[in-house]
């Protein structure tokens, strides 16, 4: 009779043991951390590059002696409201331009440090006159604008008239001397059919026919010294 040998069978044996529950939770773990670290890293680089894109647009279109918008950000602004106008999201708006009469002989008199001065008051003397809603602009030298969007000169003449009382009664102090100012106010209401440069040049031929009719008013810069 034959008789088979029996071996012993050796058990299967994996080339890697499964990890044990404990350490399949210690690298989900890792890895979630490890993912929020990446996270955090990009949303810290995404604010950065945001804050980048804010100083340049300020460096774009905000005048850096005032703070105001200056006249890259205006013709934006003035082609997106004539636009609005069209659609009828608006019904109409005003261009006001200021002309600051006494600039130069501020600035002959006293020194360009003064003349810097000077534009400063004045421009802070216009955003406290004008709307959230309103644009106020620094077009270039010693003239601005305030670009009203849904209203109209009926509408607007009171707030009007008392910009051009303030802006003709503001004063700054320079060197023991008080500053005072003086300045022209022109109006154009649109409706949205008009063009940017007809809008403009009408606020500008208004502007200047307020400065003539000044023109017998004291000239230069009225200055006094402290008691």
């Amino acid at each position: 009779m034959t008789h088979f040998s029996t071996a012993q069978q050796t058990p299967f044996s994996p080339t890697h043991a499964a990890l044990a529950p404990s350490e399949m939770s210690h690298d989900a773990s890792a890895q979630s951390h490890d993912l929020h670290t990446q996270l955090i890293t990009a949303q810290a680089r995404l604010q950065a590059q945001a804050q980048r894109i804010k100083t340049l647009e300020q460096l774009v279109y905000v005048d850096d002696l005032t703070g105001l918008l200056n006249r890259r950000a205006f013709d934006n602004l003035m082609i997106k409201e004539l636009d609005r106008c069209r659609r009828g999201l608006s019904q109409g708006g005003l261009l006001v331009m200021i002309d600051l009469d006494n600039f130069k002989a501020i600035n002959d008199s006293f020194g360009h440090h003064a003349g810097d001065t000077c534009l400063r008051v004045f421009a802070d003397t216009l955003a406290s006159n004008a709307r959230a809603m309103d644009s106020t602009v620094r077009l270039g030298g010693d003239e601005f604008a305030i670009l009203m969007g849904n209203t109209d000169t009926n509408t607007a003449l009171h707030r009007i008239q008392q910009l051009a009382w303030d802006l003709n009664h503001v004063n700054f102090m320079w060197q023991g001397y008080t500053i005072a100012m003086r300045a022209s106010v022109g109006v154009r209401e649109f409706t949205g059919r008009e063009t940017p440069d007809s809008i403009l040049a009408d606020a500008d031929a208004s502007l200047y026919s307020c400065k003539s009719s000044r023109a017998d008013a004291p000239a230069g810069a009225a200055a006094s010294a402290m008691a």
